[in-house]
């Protein structure tokens, strides 16, 4: 298992220039997903216009080049890119920038931006659709035990620990839940599957730090929801919450 250099300037060769060019890379194929599943039921389709759900030509496929004027113009509704799929992209190269300054150069930071991207494309279905998709959930899972010699998590054994205290964790909050929202679900059951994501990337005891992290973001959440004067019932997405919170678990 690599170990984090123990300064951010630190990472790989050269981060700073190729990491946001890829990261931008994968941000198209991370939107590209995030729409294809949801509306064509594929992981992998024909770029979908957010706007009318009409096909995209392949070239469209990045909205941060359809916002700079490629391809800009979709051919059916004639709108522009979704500023939510921009933003996702940026995001998805921000997180690979700042892997890749983190990280030394190897399999270790490759297995984590794969895990970003994953995490990126849950974090946008979940907040759009309020929907864990299970291929995503239970495939990054399988995923991240078959990686984990190379991630952070650093064995199978550690990878499977973190993943079983991450389910557990938020099956106790889910059940507790239940009872004190009177049978109603104050989280989703998804996100039981994305903590056991979460665990098995991160290990143990990786998983403490990644729940920790989502825990606050989903905190801070809820204050957005009190301050916005709604229900104490309000369904509160956790999900995007707990993806932001591995997304952290993976700086080390």
């Amino acid at each position: 298992m690599a170990t984090p250099m123990p300064f951010v300037i630190a990472g790989a060769p050269g981060a700073i220039f190729w990491a946001p060019l890829l990261g931008l890379l994968a941000g198209a194929i991370v939107t590209l997903v995030a729409r294809s599943l949801p509306a064509r039921g594929r992981l992998v389709a024909r770029p979908v216009c957010a706007r009318c759900d009409g096909d995209l030509p392949w070239p469209a496929v990045s909205a941060t080049a359809r916002m700079l004027g490629f391809k800009r113009a979709c051919p059916t509704c004639h709108g522009g890119p979704m500023p939510g799929d921009v933003w996702l992209e940026v995001g998805t190269a921000l997180a690979f920038t700042v892997l890749a300054l983190r990280w030394p150069a190897g399999p270790t930071l490759a297995v984590h931006l794969a895990y970003a991207a994953l995490l990126m494309v849950i974090l946008a279905i979940d907040l759009r659709h309020r929907e864990v998709y299970l291929l995503l959930g239970y495939g990054g899972v399988v995923a991240a035990l078959a990686l984990a010699p190379l991630s952070m998590s650093g064995a199978i054994k550690n990878a499977a620990f973190g993943g079983a205290i991450g389910a557990a964790v938020f099956g106790l909050i889910y059940l507790v839940g239940r009872v004190l929202y009177r049978g109603r679900e104050p989280l989703g059951s998804g996100d039981i599957t994305i903590a056991a994501l979460l665990g098995a990337m991160a290990g143990f005891p990786g998983v403490v730090t990644a729940l920790t992290y989502g825990i606050l973001a989903g905190g801070i959440s809820a204050a957005f929801v009190m301050l916005r004067r709604q229900s104490r019932h309000t369904f509160i997405p956790y999900g995007p919450a707990l993806c932001i919170g591995g997304l952290l678990a993976l700086l080390g």
